[in-house]
């Protein structure tokens, strides 16, 4: 069974506090050598039409054609994720119109509500093996913008993880994906937690008078939260705020 979290809203920084166990988000990657791929290379393109298609289907398909460990790597399973979230909640495949090469760049692009709207991806680069570790959209490098998966943690028998994250090239907003795995008798999954970037800026990503409206995940069932925080510097700590047991007598931030 396979259950999704709706969106949530953005709020702006507040002081940095440690609300208690916290999963580390990493952006480290060490790239080996590399070398500049040509942007008409045939899976520099596949790897790009894959992401176009924009489905978790599509999406994995070409994820072989990245370096293990690599940005390139975090980046396609974050998008998964997202696939997976978005298709759970019933909201149609975003699927990009068009790949075209446009200045030595591959080029995306397609229309939401009559604008036109479109991404450059350039300065790929691959391993000794030819796979892809990195590359940049809309003249921004992924390079220090994606969040890499968490080692699960477990909580009053379910398992919740960071599955990944990116800082998006339009804003700098930064969105983490979760997922949780609900065991014993379910579980109150919160639309609220918290990011402690590098800088020790800590940032919510509800305001804190709005209340915090809660999921309710069945036994066994599998959910998908995307937080959106501003302001925030990685790498650094992401937190759900206050999971609680089914019954309420067991809460925490994890």
């Amino acid at each position: 069974m396979i259950a999704a979290v709706a969106f949530v809203g953005l709020a702006g920084a507040c002081s940095g506090g440690d609300d208690g166990p916290a999963v580390e988000v990493s952006d480290t990657f060490v790239e080996a050598p590399t070398t500049t791929a040509q942007e008409q290379d045939t899976d520099v393109r596949s790897f790009i039409e894959g992401i176009a298609a924009n489905t978790a289907d599509s999406l994995e398909a070409v994820r072989g054609l990245t370096a293990e460990g690599s940005d390139a790597q975090a980046y396609i399973d974050y998008q998964i994720v997202l696939a997976r979230a978005l298709k759970a909640i019933g909201q149609p495949d975003r699927t990009l119109d068009s790949v075209t090469v446009e200045d030595r760049a591959l080029k995306t692009c397609t229309t939401f509500e009559g604008e036109e709207i479109c991404y450059r991806w350039t300065d790929f680069a691959t391993d000794p093996s030819g796979r892809i570790t990195s590359f940049s959209v809309n003249e921004k490098p992924i390079t220090g913008r994606v969040v890499r998966p968490s080692a699960p943690v477990e909580f009053d028998g379910s398992t919740y993880q960071v599955a990944g994250g990116l800082e998006t090239s339009t804003d700098g907003t930064l969105l983490v994906a979760v997922t949780v795995k609900a065991g014993g008798t379910g579980v109150h999954f919160p639309y609220s937690a918290s990011f402690v970037g590098g800088d020790g800026i800590q940032v919510q990503n509800l305001p804190q008078e709005s209340g915090v409206p809660t999921a309710e995940i069945a036994d066994g069932a599998t959910a998908y939260g995307i937080f959106g925080f501003q302001q925030s510097a990685l790498p650094g700590r992401f937190l759900l705020d206050n999971v609680c047991s089914r019954d309420y007598r067991t809460c925490e931030s994890i």
